[in-house]
């Protein structure tokens, strides 16, 4: 199966414009050409490359929940009376 441009676009969630730019960085494959004005991708190409994008993906690591409410005055800071 084959894809077109707008149907890669929509599978992966991004414009067309950003699918020719993709391709240019080399984070997509080349499109197959079947004529002067038609472009098509392979589905399995598009699969691999999602793939790829999953494995290669940062982590990001969890941060420590903020506490609720105004900070408190740390008791060490305050001058003796």
């Amino acid at each position: 199966m084959y894809l077109n441009k707008r149907q890669v676009a929509a599978r992966l969630c991004i414009s067309p414009g950003t699918v020719s730019a993709m391709v240019r960085r080399g984070d997509l494959p080349a499109p197959v050409r079947w004529g002067p004005m038609s472009i098509r991708w392979p589905l399995e190409e598009i699969e691999a490359a999602e793939q790829k994008a999953r494995i290669n993906r940062p982590s990001i690591p969890c941060q420590p929940r903020n506490p609720v409410g105004r900070p408190r005055k740390n008791r060490d800071d305050q001058p003796l009376h």
